[in-house]
């Protein structure tokens, strides 16, 4: 019985990985380029894993400023920090952190799918909305990869999750 469970488990997990690695396909040169504010979020990011400070100085800043000259922008350090995190043990690269950022999204796609079979009790449900988040433009967001509105989706589907656990 017990490893019955475990191979389950296991063909879950490979299933899950396969899936990440085709969701991922073509990340490295799908959008071309490296927006600006894909830059701007990986060049903070790796700043802080390297010294602690963000591109214009203080030390694990609330919030990053970026882009001075009449248009400042601050931006909210979760994706930063996190993706210093992901700096800090592998060598930085445009493609690693469009792959970290694609994590998320694509965690928020399965945390939707495990909502909807919550909500519904069907696991064909489930399935279905999962799968239509991971072909959803909205989800993939082809623009780019690094923006700091990539870790709200994650965010409100694990909030919805959890609201409906604890009803």
């Amino acid at each position: 019985m017990l490893k019955k469970k475990y191979s389950r488990i296991l063909l879950w997990l490979v299933g899950g990985i396969l899936l990440f690695k085709l969701y991922t396909l073509g990340l490295s040169h799908n959008p071309p380029g490296f927006y600006v504010d894909e830059s701007a979020i990986a060049y903070n990011a790796y700043l802080v894993s390297r010294t602690g400070a963000g591109e214009f100085g203080p030390r694990f800043p609330v919030f990053f400023e970026m882009f001075t000259n009449g248009f400042t922008q601050y931006v909210s350090p979760t994706q930063v920090y996190l993706l210093a995190f992901v700096f800090r043990f592998l060598p930085p690269s445009i493609l690693l952190a469009r792959i970290s950022s694609a994590f998320w999204v694509f965690g928020a796609c399965l945390l939707l799918g495990l909502l909807a079979k919550r909500i519904s009790g069907k696991l064909n449900i489930g399935i279905i909305v999962g799968g239509a988040a991971l072909l959803t433009h909205g989800f993939l967001r082809s623009g780019g990869w690094c923006w700091n509105h990539i870790l709200f989706r994650w965010h409100w589907c694990f909030s919805c999750l959890q609201h409906i656990t604890l009803a």
